[in-house]
């Protein structure tokens, strides 16, 4: 039988241990997926986490942004050209900031197979990792968000 795993991997992201949302004040405010695709949605006084599940790249991400107005903005479909306009940081910028490693960043949120168990174990690298090296952006702190910013739209990373 063909494991659903967009909807698996909202259940898995909805059940994991919780210690990445309490926090930092992050309840969940949304969720959609279907049989391939899948999102959740979370948020707290200022911020919002966007977790999908990406069937093609067989990837899990998520991105860290600002509300606006005190709501979660749609969806950008265009990357930013200027530091100004970032709205989101994905958190391969976020890990990448804070490990200087391009390729085990953009490796933790990665499954193989698709199973609860391997989609459960990609959700959980991912969270715990930004739990560790995201505190910083995840408490708000303007500074680190204009470094985040800056490589997302740079690539480039500074010190």
């Amino acid at each position: 039988m063909r494991v659903r795993i967009g909807q698996t991997f909202v259940r898995v992201v909805r059940t994991h241990p919780p210690d990445l949302f309490d926090a930092y004040g992050f309840v969940v405010i949304g969720h959609e997926s279907d049989s391939l695709y899948g999102s959740v949605v979370a948020r707290n006084e200022s911020h919002y986490l966007r977790v999908t599940l990406d069937p093609r790249e067989r990837v899990i991400s998520a991105n860290l942004g600002r509300l606006v107005e005190g709501l979660v903005p749609p969806v950008s479909i265009v990357p930013p050209k200027t530091v100004e306009r970032v709205t989101e940081i994905p958190s391969i910028v976020i890990l990448w900031l804070a490990t200087g490693n391009l390729y085990e960043s953009d490796e933790l949120g990665r499954f193989r197979e698709d199973s609860e168990e391997a989609i459960s174990a990609a959700v959980g690298r991912l969270m715990d990792a930004l739990a560790r090296h995201g505190a910083r952006l995840l408490a708000g702190d303007p500074v680190e968000w204009g470094r985040a910013a800056e490589l997302y739209v740079t690539g480039t990373p500074r010190p």
